[in-house]
């Protein structure tokens, strides 16, 4: 393809050079990276785990690998039927980029799923999931 384009690019200054009308205009072809989506590489607590908070506060965290641009990566942490935790800490590993969350037990989240998504910046997400569970001195 690459000793197509420099034909092409003389055919069209000689044709213009000529005055003709019919000189079509052709673009240097692009090539597309395909994007690929983020993965979490580590995390605390691992995947399929609990998570079970104590008293002092509990701090989960996920760090992910993005072969595009991992600086495009960002987080979002929710509790299920208490949204959105917005009170997260950045982690900057190298070429890697996580989130960290820290959680009071709060007897409201026993029992119910906290989630963690990273989206790069075409769409494309990891996600981690666990069980929270929460000391039966704090219910």
């Amino acid at each position: 393809m690459r000793a197509v384009l420099p034909k092409l690019r003389a055919w069209h200054v000689a044709c213009c050079a000529l005055g003709s009308t019919g000189c079509p205009f052709v673009l240097p072809l692009i090539e597309e990276q395909e994007n690929e989506a983020p993965v979490i590489v580590e995390s605390d607590p691992r995947d399929g785990e609990e998570l079970e908070l104590s008293m002092e506060g509990t701090v989960a965290f996920v760090v992910v690998e993005d072969a595009n641009d991992i600086d495009q990566v960002t987080f979002l942490w929710t509790i299920e039927r208490s949204g959105e935790q917005g009170s997260t800490t950045p982690i900057v590993d190298g070429p890697r980029r996580g989130s960290a969350l820290r959680l009071d037990p709060d007897p409201r989240f026993e029992g119910r799923l906290l989630t963690v998504r990273a989206t790069d910046g075409f769409g494309e997400s990891a996600r981690r999931e666990w069980i929270l569970r929460v000391p039966e001195l704090s219910r």
